[in-house]
Formats: structure tokens, sequence, C-alpha cells
């Protein structure tokens, strides 16, 4: 079977541990659950999607695959659908970081058993990252993606302690910065120009709040610009 990925979801597969039982997590069209099936890297994968158009979609591309017998879809918001055991890896992309430490974070009991973690965050990045390291994970490794014109990072995650990490790596990534990733320098321009947007929406409010917020940015606006002079 012939399956091509766009290149952020090929590199959420290189992050997923072979011969393991995958829980993905937003499946949307079940690309991930058939490719990481079909190439032999997982023996089972269990996709859960809530939105009922890719839902259904899912369900097609499964049955249409003819591996239905390793591939189960289901309906359900977060990890409420994976019971605790059934899975060894969960992947979450394509979603925000706080809404991935969200759904991580309601689910205690399905973490239990869980060795290894493939995320692909969307902005903001730092949430996933900072209850990463805050409940038992590791960043083992991440990576920096280049696809449609866009950078995707992403990070595998095992179980282990982590050393503290400041609020700039946790921004930026610790792994892609201590690898200085070829892609680095375009990441940390795109950072910057968030903050550069910010400080210029804000302006000069009077209000006490707005100015923490934009005294907040510049400082984060000079960190960036020094990590850029190291690299």
């Amino acid at each position: 079977m012939r399956i091509e990925l766009p290149a952020r979801l090929q590199a959420v597969t290189d992050y997923v541990p072979p011969g393991k039982t995958v829980a993905d997590i937003g499946t949307d069209h079940a690309l991930l659950p058939v490719y990481l099936v079909a190439w032999g890297v997982s023996p089972r994968v269990i996709g859960v999607e809530k939105a009922p158009g890719p839902l259904e979609v899912a369900r097609q591309a499964v049955a249409g695959s003819d591996l239905g017998e390793f591939i189960e879809i289901r309906a359900g918001d977060g990890l409420k659908p994976i019971s605790p055991g059934e899975a060894e890896v969960l992947v979450l992309a394509g979603m925000g970081g706080r809404n991935i430490a969200a759904i991580l974070g309601a689910a205690p009991e399905v973490l239990e058993t869980v060795e290894t973690l493939v995320l692909q965050p969307q902005e903001p990045v730092a949430p996933a990252r900072r209850w990463l390291v805050e409940n038992g994970f590791r960043i083992a490794a991440e990576n920096l993606v280049l696809d449609a014109g866009r950078l995707y990072p992403v990070i595998q995650a095992v179980r282990g302690r982590s050393e503290p990490l400041d609020e700039l790596l946790l921004e930026v990534g610790p792994v892609l910065v201590a690898g200085k990733h070829p892609f680095l320098r375009r990441y940390l321009a795109l950072i910057r120009a968030r903050y550069e947007k910010m400080l210029n929406g804000l302006g000069k409010s009077g209000r006490e709040e707005l100015d923490e917020r934009q005294a907040a940015a510049g400082a984060r606006l000079e960190q960036l610009e020094a990590l850029e002079k190291c690299l």
C-alpha cells in the first residue's frame, strides 16, 4: 500500500518507537494510524476523533485500507476513549500546547502505563513542554519540520526526570537549542516577530496589567536576541 504523509506527519512517525501500541489523539483522517500499521511500525493503533466529519472520514480510510484488524477508530474527546494500559505511546499532533497539556492532565490513570509521548504542538508551545517536565517526562528529542512554508516543532518525551527549564527554553525547545537545529534561527525570528507584534499592539496603555505584559514581552525579545547571537 502506497501512503504518502505530509512532512509534518512524517516527522511524527519518526519519533514513534516500533512495536508499541499507539493511541493517536485527534486522528483527523486517520493518516497516521494507517501509515504506522501499513509500514509495520505499530502492531495496533487506536485513533480518537471527536469531530463527526473527520471521524467518518477516518473510519472510511481504515475500512478502505484493509487494516481494520489492527486499527480502531473511536469517537470521543481527548483521552476519554482510552482505558489505562491500552496504549504505550500517545501521539497528540496539530493542537495548541495548552490543549495538549489539558488533555494529558485530565487522564493521569491513562498516563501511568504510557512510555512515550510524541507531540506536535501549535502555539503556544510552552505549556506542553511545561507539562512534560512537571509530570515525570523528559524531552528526549525535538525537531523542526518545514511543511508548505511553515515550521512545525515535534517533541518526543519519555519517562524520566527532567532538569528544570526556564521560560525561554520552554518556548523555544531545549534540544533544539542544544543541538543548534538548522531551522532554529528561522524559528527564533518567527517567535521574535510575534513578540514585536504584541509590543506594537499594547503600546503605552497606562494600565498596570498591560504595562506588565509589555515589560515581559520586551524582556523576552532581549532573551531571544541574545540567544540568536550565540548561534
